[in-house]
């Protein structure tokens, strides 16, 4: 029992009398608990963000479960909430759509709302009306329709509803019309109008107006909220308006029924993407036999698999983004918990002394780091649940890694105790253990790196999601290999220079001192995080801007029927315009290879006009010589069409459209055009040579404007809508929106949240590693500098001997770690899909020089301004193991 209360007191002064010796555990344990809690909230939040971003912005039209059928057999069955006629034709297809609806599984089912079926005629043409109201009517039309619901979504203007009573032959039908659509066909209530269809024509019983305009129930019934017009400049106007009629009367009557039925589908509370894909689309599919072969048809899963794609590759960038800080942060925690064992190597001493084994000195040593380190484990999860309350929902599972970061400390001190004396065979059997599992580690990051690159590893896949860590860990067993002899080259350099402060210092750090070599490993990974993080940002800006502009083509782009030369004067004389560049995408077009062909898209520029805006410094510009109007048509083709020829255009190629045969002959060679290409298979050629070879057109259908660079992004809005005025189209398109939109997403918006945080987290992980691997060599190198001025070394080759030290592995952890920060781009950048994930062609890596030099100069001002305060600070183990050894006495 002595034995025992002796160890505890002992354990309790140690702790009490050597509280700075685990400040850096404390702190590094409290802020890695904090990440790996809020980490899995962030990525929940985003998740859920990205769903409802996706689904919130389509329309009902795209989500909902929709069918149109002609042949149809249904159970006989009632459905609850109708009543009479409508029982009685619609309410067996009702009970069918109820019972389907009910067979959808959880959680697709509770998305899936109430089944709305309307039974329908062919289109009825309405006899014109001479003169007065509805006179410049050419086609007017009408669809009769019996529908349940209908009438409760309508308010009745004038009138009655129609009445059951089928007509004989020759009387007209009863039939409700919308008062928008009467009054447009200048068709009174009681007033007959004759139809080809109906043999009687219709009566007009009644008006209506709808209740809600916004309900997306009329999306799906045309003509339904008002009269659908189409103004044709040619053929006159159409009007087609909705005829309700009582169901039995249509039923019996209908010249070819038709039934249409849809589930409103919700875009609200998806928490499973592809659990309610599959499930919507098995829902689709299970009705084809009782719907005459025909599917119900729905765009959720395909845009639901959209979703889950987009958030497959957040989660592989995020993993990206936070391999690094983890890294940083299990590095300190090392370097922390080996401080805080070798300070604490006193008490090991004691303990021993006092009869206790082994495993007890093991145990202690554990002991006295899980009394640091899970308190602070603990505040940082506690912390970070608090502040994650605000970003998403947690989970227990959520709490792990805390766990994991509050035990593992006290787990390594255990490991890091030494024996009081070790065997030569044991010594050997654990450097052998370390060599094999470095090479081991260094093999096996090559290998995934390989098989991610060449696409044999999906972007999801474990093992290329844990790529940053395996990249970084061998880096760092590649530095903690070659530490030695890369310095010692900088040595053998040193001793051809006079004095002997530079070659000490070096030979200090040549030494691979724990110290030296733990802070080499932190700048590394420090500066190998930050580069990272500053060049997947620059690159995912960079894409997203490329993206943007190969949507637009120019700072605006306006579509419409008629762009006329006289039109592009006219909006090149608005001012802030700089240049207007008309085009035309023409299809069909054939591309005739030989007696082969295939079917491309023309498009006809004024290549003259767009090389004075590609002169400004744009991108993608056209090559020379496209205006030659002698011979066959120079044209630049898209990298798919030179594909498919195996290599440039042979010689007699020739492109037909409009019934005209051109020869062609290829200039260039592109991926895209901004602007202009829709697709992969394009040919763009000179509107003037176009011309030379007889085919013109006088109504180019894109307009690519470029204003002048001293408007903001409000000016060139406002440009856009007054030059949409005067083209007289709504369909404008500006570049600067769009790259911002993009940027915007809550995918790109959250990764850069990620980013920044996770490089943050890694600087001040690698600062707390600098400053523990710095206290710990800074006895030997304060009796190194006491050895030097003792034998008469000048105060210039004392700050040599420093400045060489920390110059040699400053130059190196920072160098090698911009080496491993651009080397997991390039990785990131080849394992995901950039192009797809920012809407661009390509997106190749792209670093900020003057960004980079910013990041690498803050690193190297906090490593200076850490070594400095380190340097500065006095040895307090000797202060410590006095007050120990006092209170023993």
């Amino acid at each position: 029992m002595s034995h025992m209360s002796s160890r505890a007191s002992l354990l309790v002064r140690s702790l009490r009398h050597r509280v700075g010796a685990g400040v850096v555990v404390a702190l590094v344990a409290l802020l890695g608990a904090g990440v790996v809690t809020l980490w899995p909230r962030g990525v929940a939040a985003m998740e859920a963000e990205v769903v409802g971003a996706r689904v919130g912005t389509s329309t009902d039209l795209a989500r909902d479960l929709t069918v149109r059928t002609s042949s149809w057999a249904f159970d006989e069955a009632e459905a609850s909430g109708l009543e009479g006629t409508m029982q009685r034709v619609l309410g067996p297809a009702q009970a069918y759509l109820l019972a389907l609806r009910d067979a959808i599984p959880e959680p697709a089912r509770r998305l899936v709302g109430e089944p709305q079926v309307r039974l329908s005629d062919a289109t009825d043409p309405l006899a014109q009306v001479a003169d007065g109201p509805g006179s410049d009517v050419r086609f007017p039309e009408l669809v009769r329709v019996a529908a349940p619901g209908f009438l409760e979504r309508v308010r009745l203007v004038e009138g009655r509803v129609p009445s059951d009573a089928v007509p004989r032959p020759g009387e007209p039908t009863e039939t409700l019309v919308s008062a928008d659509g009467a009054a447009r066909l200048g068709w009174d209530v009681g007033e007959v109008r004759g139809a080809t269809l109906s043999d009687g024509g219709y009566t007009l019983v009644g008006t209506y107006e709808v209740l809600d305009p916004s309900d997306g129930y009329w999306l799906h019934t045309p003509a339904g909220a008002g009269p659908a017009v189409l103004e044709d400049l040619d053929r006159g106007v159409t009007v087609r308006v909705l005829g309700i009629v009582d169901p039995e009367v249509l039923a019996m009557t209908a010249a070819r029924p038709v039934l249409d039925a849809w589930f409103p589908v919700s875009g609200e509370g998806v928490a499973d993407p592809t659990t309610v894909a599959a499930q919507l689309r098995a829902a689709a599919a299970s009705a084809s036999a009782d719907l005459g072969g025909v599917r119900f048809s729905t765009g959720m899963p395909d845009l639901l698999d959209g979703v889950v794609a987009d958030v497959a590759t957040s989660r592989t960038l995020a993993s990206f983004a936070l391999a690094g800080p983890l890294a940083a942060l299990a590095l300190a925690l090392g370097v922390g918990t080996q401080g805080l064992v070798a300070r604490r190597r006193e008490d090991a001493a004691l303990a021993r002394a006092r009869g206790a084994s082994g495993l007890q000195v093991r145990g202690l040593a554990a002991l006295q780091t899980w009394c640091v380190a899970l308190p602070a484990a603990a505040l940082g999860a506690a912390a970070a649940a608090a502040l994650g309350s605000g970003v998403g929902p947690g989970a227990p599972g959520d709490l792990l890694g805390a766990v994991l970061v509050g035990t593992a400390p006290g787990l390594l001190a255990a490991a890091l105790v030494a024996p009081p004396r070790a065997s030569v065979a044991r010594t050997r059997i654990v450097r052998a253990l370390r060599v094999t599992g470095a090479v081991v580690l260094v093999v096996a990051a090559a290998v995934v790196t390989v098989l991610a690159l060449v696409g044999r590893l999906p972007s999801d896949d474990p093992l290329v999601v844990a790529l940053p860590a395996l990249l970084a860990a061998a880096t760092a067993v590649l530095v903690v290999a070659l530490v030695r002899p890369l310095l010692g080259l900088l040595v053998a350099a040193a001793r051809r220079r006079p004095g002997p402060g530079a070659l000490v210092g070096l030979a200090r750090a040549a030494r691979g001192r724990p110290g030296v070599v733990a802070g080499i490993l932190a700048l590394v990974v420090g500066t190998g995080v930050v580069v990272q993080a500053t060049a997947l940002l620059t690159t995912v800006r960079a894409g997203a801007a490329d993206g943007a502009w190969q949507a637009t083509g120019a700072d605006l782009r306006l579509s419409g029927p008629r762009m006329t030369p006289e039109l592009v004067a006219q909006v090149e004389a608005v001012d802030g315009v700089r240049l207007a560049v008309a085009a035309e995408v023409v299809t069909p077009a054939d591309l005739r290879r030989g007696a082969s062909g295939a079917n491309v898209e023309l498009l006809a520029v004024d290549t003259a006009r767009r090389a004075r805006r590609d002169a400004a410094g744009y991108r993608h510009a056209l090559p020379d010589g496209l205006t030659t109007a002698d011979g066959p048509v120079p044209v630049v083709v898209s990298t798919s069409v030179r594909a498919d020829t195996g290599g440039a255009l042979p010689d007699g190629t020739t492109l037909q459209v409009d019934g005209l045969r051109l020869p062609v002959v290829e200039a260039a060679s592109r991926d895209v055009v901004a602007g202009l290409g829709r697709g992969s298979r394009w040919i763009l050629a000179d509107t003037g040579a176009l011309a030379a070879h007889g085919l013109t057109r006088s109504a180019p259908a894109v307009l690519l404007v470029d204003v002048e660079d001293s408007l903001d992004v409000a000016a060139v809005t406002a440009l856009g809508d007054r030059l949409a005025e005067i083209v007289g189209t709504g369909d404008v398109r500006s570049f600067a929106p769009v790259r911002d939109a993009r940027l915007a997403d809550p995918t790109v918006a959250w990764l850069v949240r990620g980013v920044l945080v996770g490089a943050g987290v890694a600087v001040l992980a690698v600062l707390a590693a600098l400053v523990a691997a710095l206290a710990a060599a800074a006895p030997v190198r304060r009796r190194t500098l006491a050895t030097l001025r003792s034998v008469g070394a000048s105060t210039r080759d004392v700050r040599a001997a420093v400045a060489a030290e920390l110059t040699g592995w400053v130059v190196l952890g920072v160098v090698v770690g911009a080496a491993l920060g651009l080397g997991l781009t390039l990785v990131a950048v080849g394992v995901v899909d950039l192009p797809t994930f920012l809407a661009a062609r390509e997106v190749p890596p792209r670093v900020d020089l003057l960004a980079l030099g910013v990041v690498v100069g803050a690193v190297a001002a906090a490593v200076a301004a850490a070594t400095f305060l380190t340097v500065r600070g006095g040895d307090h183990r000797a202060r410590d193991a006095a007050l120990l050894a006092e209170e023993e006495g």
